[in-house]
């Protein structure tokens, strides 16, 4: 991801193998690249592997990216995830996806009618899935995407009850491996949450024990971008050298990486 030559040299490759197929693009997916060059890669790896999962994996991330970039492309693309049909080997994280891409898709057209039904499919797919599979049980991936479009669209209440059910149901085993940083991105998710719900001071002791760098590397501007609105919030004064220092960095950021979404989100700031 750091190279990338090597990224554009290898990704045809990479995206014909059935294992990079799963452990390059399903288990990394770049997401912090979603809205500035990756969606290339991720529409090589669609082109090769057209089962359901994958194809509902693959378009959810490039309407996220889509979405991120107020690229109205995103239309096209929420229409083609909502064809997908789903079943009870489906993983949660893709699942997790295609309600959290349609919350966005109507959050972003101002339409409450449907907002409001998905999210209310939402809460009660949270409750259910777990029950599913045994081994989805170590990490809330349903409950972590949602939680975190909850905190986009600014509805804490219900970025509340998914982690609530983050700390209710789910538990790490000693034989189960998590990659290096979702744990860290989940916690960051709760102190947006609490910050949110008006909870300032509980949002500031998690961010105190939580380095920035500990988040998922292929995610990490994603949450950086709102860790920082989060820390700029928290600032008293507009005029003061770090506000300004942190306001210009979340700018960077936002233009690097081209999530344009956030650009409103640093505007009620300013």
């Amino acid at each position: 991801f750091k190279d990338k030559a090597l990224l554009n040299a290898t990704s045809t490759f990479l995206s014909k193998s059935s294992t990079a197929q799963i452990y390059f693009f399903e288990r990394f997916p770049f997401i912090d690249m979603l809205s500035s060059g990756y969606a290339l890669h991720l529409k090589k790896y669609l082109n090769e592997k057209k089962n359901t999962e994958a194809q509902l994996f693959g378009n959810c991330l490039l309407y996220l990216g889509y979405a991120l970039s107020n690229n109205p492309l995103r239309s096209k693309i929420i229409t083609i995830i909502n064809s997908i049909e789903l079943d009870q080997t489906t993983h949660p994280f893709p699942i997790g996806r295609k309600y959290a891409c349609n919350i966005l898709e109507n959050y972003l057209n101002n339409n409450t009618t449907e907002l409001e039904r998905w999210i209310a499919l939402s809460m009660i797919e949270a409750i259910n899935i777990n029950k599913r599979k045994k081994e989805h049980n170590n990490f809330p991936y349903f409950q972590f995407v949602l939680a975190d479009v909850f905190n986009l669209i600014e509805r804490p209440k219900e970025a509340k009850g998914m982690i609530e059910i983050c700390e209710l149901d789910y538990k790490r085993v000693p034989d189960f491996t998590l990659d290096n940083g979702y744990l860290e991105a989940l916690d960051l998710v709760k102190a947006i949450n609490l910050l949110q719900l008006n909870k300032p001071a509980d949002a500031k002791r998690i961010l105190y024990r939580l380095k920035s760098t500990d988040i998922v590397f292929i995610m990490h501007d994603y949450f950086l971008i709102q860790r920082l609105l989060v820390e700029l919030h928290l600032i008293k004064s507009k005029q003061s050298i770090k506000y300004k220092k942190m306001y210009q960095e979340i700018r960077s950021l936002i233009d690097k990486r081209n999530f344009l979404f956030f650009k409103k989100k640093l505007e009620k700031l300013s």
